[in-house]
Formats: structure tokens, C-alpha cells, sequence
């Protein structure tokens, strides 16, 4: 393909995108693009153009984008350009993963037109952003816009199922931000204070910003499990009331990630931010449940899994040590209950 075609076919997209997005996404969907002619004919283009151009007018107006400093420093611009590139990929292949676990269909293919589409307004308004005083706020706006086309475009891609679209939707989105703010703080722990890894979805820093209380409470919490430690006894035995604690925690467990689950089922498309920003933390706590409810008791986590793993391991050998004997006559008093767990 010719460099004007190339250049044809992304003023194309891009305009219907900005102009007409459902039906530009639907004809797009329908053409089964590879990734790799996606990727490379219309993400990779619009990105560095992009990027390139805020980086210009941050050069020219004297503003920011992506954070702050990264108009000043072209090591971490380049570096956050690399990144957020590659985190459309990243992010594809989160949204294509948890499309099958919720009913969708697995297609590497769609989930990253699905995302490159979507993404076009974020990109965008990498343009804007250094624009003094309103630059930010036209950039959050573009992002904000990418979000509820992603969430629009699923059922046309990845063939989500309705009442599942809000679930695979925050789960999805929580994991790639997730892992922008891991990458971002790795990269800036190795070039150095105040480098910011910017993806489609934003900087890291407005990620932390925005989901801070979320983010810091399960921060707390898995700091907290995993200064736990747990010297099992020598004889590998376990005691009747830890197997009376387990079944209680999990109890627990599965009733939270019930009622939080439940808040979900069959919603329609969020109504504003605030409501996807809370479903985003509710998912984050079904994914940290038992966590949540070993350290809320009061309990020591490093046991708690030594417990499970104990029980797990009798269910399935059942004899072979005294150990194993004695923990399955334990794991046999509570099995009902535990079977009503799996």
C-alpha cells in the first residue's frame, strides 16, 4: 500500500470516527483487517502525528502534555511515545482475553481495531493538550469521549452479550490501566523522577489521580497480606478451627463478590463518569474479595493460603501422608460447605 493511500485511508477513518463513529466502526468491524494493517496503517500514523504535533505546539506555547515535563526532556517523549504505541497492543490484547471469559468471541484482529478506533479522540487530543489553560481540559474531554466509544463499539467487535458489556467493561479497562501505571512507574524508576508512560487512556499520573481512593485502599490492603508470614506446623496438620476460618472467610468472599457483581448484571450503559468510575472500583474490590475479607477479620493471609492450598491438596490425594489423612477427615466434616464454595 502506497504511502497516499495510507495517508487516504487514515483521513478517512479518522474523520468518520470524529463525524459518524457507530456506522465508521460497524464498516470497519465488517472489514476483518489484520491486526498488523491496522496497527500499522492507521494506529502507528495516527499516534506519531499525534504526539508529534502536541509536542510541537507544547514547544511553541510553552505548555504540557503528558504529565508535565515531557516537553522539556525528548528522551521521555520519545519513550512515552514507544509506550503508548505499544500500549494499544497491551490493551487489545486485555479487552480480547476477557471478551471470551464473558460470553464475547476471541479475536485479536477485532480487538485491535476495536481499540485503535476508539482511542482516535484520546490521540487527538494529545494535539490540544499544551494549549494554555483549557489544553487540559480538552484532552480529558477526548478521553473521556474515547472511553464511551470503546464501551460502544464492544458489541461490535468482540460480541460481548449485553448483560455482560458493563462487567468485561470495567474489568478489562481496570487491568489496562493497571498496567499503565506499573509501566509508567517502572520506566520512571529506570529513566529517571518524573517520566510519565502515556497510553490511550491517559498518563499514569491522571489515572492515579482519578481512581486514587480505589487504588490506595488495595494498595493498603495487598501491602498489608503480604507482610504476612506463616510457619506451618512440621507435621503439616491442620488445626479444626483454621478449616472453621477458612470456611467463614470464603463465605464471606463469595457473598461480596456476589452483591458487588449483582450491582452489574443486566445494566445498561453507564450513566456518566462517576458511574464508571464506580463500577471500576467495585471490580477491583470482586478481584481483591478474599483478600479483603481475610485482612478485615483480622486474619493472616500467608496462613489463609496455606489453609487453602492444604484443603486443595487432601480433596485431591485423600491419602498418602498422616498429614494428608488428617486433613482430608477435616476437609470430610466441612465438606458441604466447602463444595458449596467452588
Amino acid at each position: 500500500m502506497s504511502a497516499h493511500s495510507i495517508v487516504d485511508s487514515v483521513v478517512k477513518w479518522v474523520r468518520g470516527i470524529v463525524v459518524d463513529p457507530n456506522p465508521t466502526a460497524a464498516e470497519y468491524a465488517a472489514s476483518n483487517a489484520p491486526w498488523q494493517k491496522t496497527f500499522v496503517e492507521l494506529a502507528i500514523p495516527v499516534a506519531v502525528v499525534s504526539y508529534l504535533a502536541g509536542f510541537l505546539l507544547a514547544l511553541l506555547t510553552g505548555g504540557s502534555m503528558m504529565g508535565g515535563v515531557i516537553a522539556a526532556a525528548p528522551l521521555w517523549f520519545v519513550v512515552s511515545v514507544v509506550w503508548g504505541i505499544a500500549f494499544l497492543l497491551v490493551a487489545a490484547l486485555v479487552f480480547d482475553y476477557f471478551g471470551t471469559m464473558f460470553g464475547g468471541t476471541r479475536s485479536f484482529d477485532q480487538a485491535v481495531a476495536l481499540i485503535t478506533l476508539a482511542m482516535i479522540p484520546s490521540l487527538l487530543g494529545n494535539v490540544v493538550a499544551p494549549l494554555p489553560w483549557i489544553g487540559w481540559l480538552l484532552s480529558l474531554a477526548a478521553t473521556i469521549y474515547s472511553l464511551v466509544l470503546l464501551y460502544r463499539f464492544v458489541p461490535m467487535f468482540l460480541i460481548v452479550p449485553e448483560p455482560n458489556r458493563v462487567k468485561h467493561f470495567v474489568v478489562a479497562l481496570v487491568t489496562c490501566l493497571v498496567i499503565n501505571i506499573v509501566a509508567a512507574t517502572m520506566i520512571g524508576a529506570v529513566l529517571g523522577a518524573g517520566m510519565v508512560a502515556s497510553g490511550g487512556f491517559g498518563d499514569a499520573d491522571s489515572a492515579s489521580s482519578t481512581f486514587g481512593t480505589g487504588f490506595e485502599r488495595q494498595a493498603a490492603l495487598m501491602e498489608a497480606a503480604q507482610a504476612d508470614t506463616y510457619d506451618p506446623p512440621a507435621d503439616g496438620e491442620m488445626t479444626a478451627s483454621q478449616v472453621d476460618a477458612y470456611v467463614v472467610n470464603m463465605t464471606k468472599t463469595n457473598a461480596l463478590r456476589d452483591r458487588l457483581a449483582k450491582k452489574y448484571d443486566g445494566k445498561e450503559e453507564p450513566a456518566g463518569l462517576s458511574d464508571l468510575l464506580g463500577g471500576m472500583n467495585d471490580m477491583m474490590r470482586v478481584t481483591s474479595a478474599e483478600m479483603e475479607v481475610v485482612k478485615g477479620a483480622g486474619g493472616n493471609w500467608a496462613e489463609h493460603l496455606w489453609v487453602k492450598q492444604s484443603l486443595e491438596t487432601a480433596r485431591v490425594q485423600q491419602e498418602g501422608s498422616a498429614a494428608i489423612a488428617h486433613n482430608y477427615a477435616l476437609y470430610l466434616d466441612h465438606q458441604e460447605e466447602i463444595d458449596a464454595l467452588d
